[in-house]
């Protein structure tokens, strides 16, 4: 199954030093706008499971594709770029 969207936003200027989970999800709501805890997959996950993360991204708009459509089924000749409803595989 694959789904696209609309990339709304992009954070990777992520605090150097964060001390606990209540540094991260107040920096995460002022670059989202959004509670980490309403929008987060694992968000009562502890601190060090986000620790090493690079950045976080949002989606608005996302939609399922009908069909059987899959991220491999999208590559038609390795190596080369492929591009499929907004989606560039290289």
């Amino acid at each position: 199954m694959l789904a696209v969207g609309q990339l709304i936003n992009v954070w990777t200027d992520l605090p150097e030093d964060i001390p606990d989970m209540e540094t991260l999800a107040a920096a995460f709501a002022k670059v989202f706008r959004y509670k980490w805890e309403e929008v987060m997959v694992g968000a009562d996950y502890p601190l060090s499971w986000h620790l090493y993360w690079e950045g976080y991204l949002s989606v608005g708009r996302l939609s399922l594709l009908t069909d059987e459509t899959t991220i491999t089924s999208l590559r038609a000749n390795p190596g080369e770029i492929t591009n499929f409803h907004n989606i560039t595989l290289t």
